[in-house]
């Protein structure tokens, strides 16, 4: 009861999830990409859209704009957000999402996909994963851990609130937030997911995972917030920081394309998913850490090649 107390609280205090503004157009382009300030999947024809969505300032005040595409149906169904670059060093889960829209035919599919791409912008012009703040003369905040924002806060904050209020809001029913491993680290395909959720278990396991974690959430987190509001949503770690892994791509366009194939959204058989991959599912971890695995040895060879 206390979960289900705390999504009700969550859920209006975002004033709904479910109610949505007309799709509002600034005027301004960016490289040729109209902008907005705020999405209505409801208003779009039917097709793929792309977008730049206004969001805050930088401290020049100049905005930031965050990449959005939309891949609207030709019937109603499923809304599913694919969202990647919540960390700015994390690469593999961008390539998912840029070719799982690319390779979606809206004539064909009942429902909307919207894949958005870096909302952290401080993180990704940074390659880092946290959004760099001036307050007392500089700090460093995870854009991962101050969802859903507030409206009248530090930038973070309030790039958070934007992005519920403006995007996510009355436009997801389904939401798969991906990640990798922070600089330093690395994870095999990796799933939080939050079980106490009814949809969670289905759409965690479609994904040819490693492993899934049975995660009660972080909060803060774009996934618990998510969870919070009474939406289903996952958390996918794809490997590790920095780099393209084709491995990890590939598998993170399979289970995507099996949650979409699901939700009927798309036409598609289910392959490869947790259960093929005989992946280990758990309710705890531990970090494992490793000595260089180069040694004085080896250098030495190396010097003498």
């Amino acid at each position: 009861m206390k979960y289900l107390s705390l999504a009700v609280g969550l859920g209006l205090g975002l004033a709904g999830l479910t109610a949505q503004a007309a799709t509002q157009y600034t005027g301004d382009k960016v490289q040729g990409i109209q902008v907005i300030s705020e999405l209505d999947v409801s208003d779009l024809t039917v097709g793929q859209h792309r977008f730049m969505v206004e969001t805050v300032e930088t401290g020049t005040g100049q905005r930031w704009y965050v990449p959005v595409m939309v891949a609207k149906g030709a019937a109603e169904g499923k809304k599913v957000l694919l969202q990647a670059g919540v960390h700015g060093d994390e690469l593999n889960g961008v390539r998912v999402v840029q070719q799982v829209m690319e390779q979606l035919e809206p004539a064909k599919m009942k429902g909307t996909v919207i894949g958005v791409i870096g909302p952290n912008r401080s993180g990704i012009e940074r390659v880092s994963r946290t959004w760099a703040v001036s307050t007392s003369g500089g700090e460093f905040v995870d854009y991962n851990r101050v969802q859903p924002g507030k409206e009248f806060g530090t930038a973070p904050q309030r790039q958070a609130w934007l992005m519920w209020n403006k995007v996510y809001k009355g436009n997801v029913d389904v939401a798969i937030d991906f990640h990798t491993q922070s600089t330093g680290a690395a994870y095999p395909l990796f799933i939080y997911a939050d079980y106490r959720h009814p949809e969670v278990p289905t759409i965690a396991e479609l994904f040819p995972a490693d492993q899934i974690k049975k995660d009660p959430g972080e909060p803060g987190s774009v996934e618990t917030s998510f969870i919070e509001a009474g939406i289903a949503a996952i958390t996918v770690e794809l490997g590790v920081p920095r780099l393209y892994q084709q491995d990890m791509i590939t598998r993170g366009i399979q289970g995507s394309q099996n949650v979409l194939a699901h939700y009927k959204v798309i036409d598609k058989k289910i392959e490869d998913t947790a259960e093929s991959r005989k992946a280990y599912i758990g309710n705890e971890m531990t970090s494992i850490g490793a000595k260089p695995a180069v040694s004085p040895t080896f250098w030495l060879i190396l010097a003498t090649m």
